[in-house]
């Protein structure tokens, strides 16, 4: 017989031994797991029983092994790649996120589950249980300045790209306007990431409503790499947003990126025309007194 409710959809098979006395329940694909009763209801239920104990033993054992494997895992860029190495790819989802829900695992290893639940199985679900472990981390009373301490939390900022990649907006818009509006302890050790985080999200998506919150913070930009800035620099011009072209040269962030100078000139010149003019003269007389200088 089958009963998926007590057996997973595996095929229950019962008989009776002659020699014994006893009814015997069993399941085909798993002849090793049986049991046995005076009638065939009670052979069913220690089955049960006994089902239940097993599916437990090789929960806790693929759990054990999925913390092995991340503990031995060091390179961790090749989550990003198109292909991820077999023994990554082959780490279920529920065991890693009981692994990062387990408050005896390790910070590295939270982190890794973490980066993989995001970047190789795009779990949707994790996001609101890994938005909640950072809005912890963000007030936990930890001292950064402690060397080890610090090298644990150092990882997690790095989250907010993976989150990113999922396309987590409004989970990453409301994170970001937490840390502007509050000033939460930890919030240096954060705000970077998730500012270029949803501005990587607000591109990608073509989502006006963030625009106040990153023209407001151009000051953190110069960590985002020259992709990303020219993005910016489109994205601003889609939305006729000309102080965001603008606070890009401004800000000082093309400053040794030519590329980026470039294209946001290009788009402004559709805009302000006068403010291009003005760049360049600019540019010219500090060339000018800079060879002067030598």
């Amino acid at each position: 017989m089958k009963n998926k409710n007590l057996f997973d959809g595996f095929t229950v098979n019962i008989f009776f031994d002659d020699e014994e006395g006893y009814y015997h329940a069993q399941l085909m694909e798993f002849p090793t797991v049986s049991a046995f009763g005076l009638t065939p209801a009670a052979a069913v239920r220690q089955l049960k029983t006994d089902w239940k104990l097993m599916k437990e033993r090789l929960k806790e054992r693929e759990k054990q092994h999925t913390i092995f494997v991340l503990e031995f895992f060091k390179d961790e860029e090749t989550v990003y790649e198109y292909r991820q190495p077999p023994h990554i790819e082959a780490l279920s989802e529920q065991a890693l996120l009981e692994v990062f829900c387990d408050e005896t695992s390790s910070p590295i290893v939270k982190y890794r589950a973490a980066m993989i639940l995001l970047t190789v199985k795009k779990c949707t679900k994790f996001v609101p249980i890994c938005m909640e472990f950072l809005n912890f981390i963000i007030n936990a009373e930890l001292d950064i300045e402690d060397f080890e301490t610090w090298m644990d939390l150092n990882n997690f900022p790095d989250l907010f790209l993976d989150l990113a990649l999922i396309r987590a907006y409004p989970e990453v818009k409301d994170f970001v306007n937490y840390l502007l509006t509050e000033n939460p302890r930890h919030k240096k050790l954060f705000f970077n990431l998730a500012i270029m985080s949803l501005a990587s999200l607000s591109v990608k998506l073509n989502r006006r409503d963030a625009i106040p919150i990153l023209k407001s913070n151009m000051s953190h930009f110069g960590h985002f790499p020259k992709p990303l800035l020219i993005e910016m620099a489109e994205y601003f011009d889609k939305f006729k947003e000309v102080a965001g072209i603008q606070g890009i040269l401004t800000n000082g962030l093309a400053d040794k990126m030519p590329d980026v100078e470039t294209r946001c000139l290009e788009l402004l010149q559709k805009h302000d025309p006068e403010f291009v003019k003005e760049w360049q003269a600019q540019k010219e007389t500090a060339n000018t007194q800079n060879e002067a200088s030598e």
